[in-house]
């Protein structure tokens, strides 16, 4: 059977007014409650010293028997550290302080230092005031020939990279020149060869049929460079790396000047004949030919 709300309620009701009841609240003190009933008695905190009434001339009076006419401990933070220094330094010692009677004993006298009465005349050795050395006798010797050799390796390590940068820079220009007169002896061969009506072809032909000078031109030239054995002209076409273009330039310009000679008659730095009458030209050598053709392309 199910309970109705108002008898729910109800029930409730009833048993917090029973709870609240039976509750009985602590007495507490109140200050301020001078009423004659006693039963805040009990809590009440005990009488405690009054300080306020104690005798202040008591106090002091304490405090000089203990102190005597000093003041405090706490009152000397007052005094600043300069003036406490300044009134230390304007009070001299006296002769009852133990530090200035050791001075006494040693020598001192006012107005003079600690020590002998005259200076060393000659001035002390510098290897006296050096650090003492305890690794061994020549091990700090040994160390400055260490540090010497290192710093002579390494001057000759960048006088040598100096020199390489150099060699390698002067290298550099003097292949762009060679390169550059090469190019130009390849077009004196080229008009020559079709000014004396030769079948049009390159400096370094793939036609080797018909390239018998240039060939030997070539072996004439390879022997003042470097070694290297070539095949002869011949009908049938050797196999080749990449034929001259493959070779430096001063391979490529001596064979060229080579074979202006050789077929030509030509010197290509006096931009004239060999077999003229004037007389300058069978004295150039090739190489002289080279050198003149090398520094008019280096400018």
């Amino acid at each position: 059977m199910r309970k109705r709300p108002h008898a729910v309620f109800s029930v409730a009701q009833r048993e917090d007014t029973t709870s609240s009841s039976s509750f009985k609240p602590r007495k507490l003190y109140i200050p301020g409650d001078d009423d004659d009933d006693d039963d805040d008695a009990k809590h009440a905190p005990k009488e405690a010293e009054d300080y306020l009434a104690l005798d202040v001339a008591a106090l002091e009076g304490e405090r000089k028997r203990r102190f005597g006419e000093r003041p405090p401990p706490g009152d000397d933070r007052v005094l600043s550290s300069a003036e406490r220094m300044r009134t230390a330094l304007e009070r001299p010692l006296g002769a009852e302080n133990k530090g200035f009677q050791m001075l006494k004993a040693m020598g001192y006298e006012e107005g003079q230092g600690v020590g002998k009465r005259r200076g060393i005349p000659t001035p002390i050795d510098a290897d006296l005031l050096a650090p003492r050395q305890r690794a061994g006798i020549g091990v700090l010797e040994a160390k400055h020939r260490a540090h010497a050799a290192i710093s002579a390796a390494k001057a000759q390590a960048a006088r040598a990279q100096g020199q390489t940068f150099r060699v390698a820079t002067r290298s550099a220009a003097v292949e762009r020149a060679a390169a550059r007169a090469a190019r130009r002896a390849r077009h004196a061969v080229c008009d020559l060869d079709e000014r004396a009506g030769i079948s049009p072809h390159d400096l370094w032909p793939r036609n080797y049929a018909t390239a018998k000078h240039i060939t030997q031109a070539f072996v004439d030239a390879q022997d003042e460079v470097y070694a290297r054995t070539l095949p002869t002209a011949t009908d049938d076409p050797p196999e080749t790396d990449g034929g001259f273009d493959s070779e430096p330039p001063l391979v490529q310009l001596r064979a060229a000047l080579a074979y202006l000679r050789d077929v030509h008659c030509y010197c290509l730095s006096l931009g004239a004949r060999l077999d003229d009458d004037s007389g300058a030209g069978p004295h150039l050598s090739i190489d002289d030919d080279m050198r003149t053709l090398l520094d008019d392309a280096a400018e």
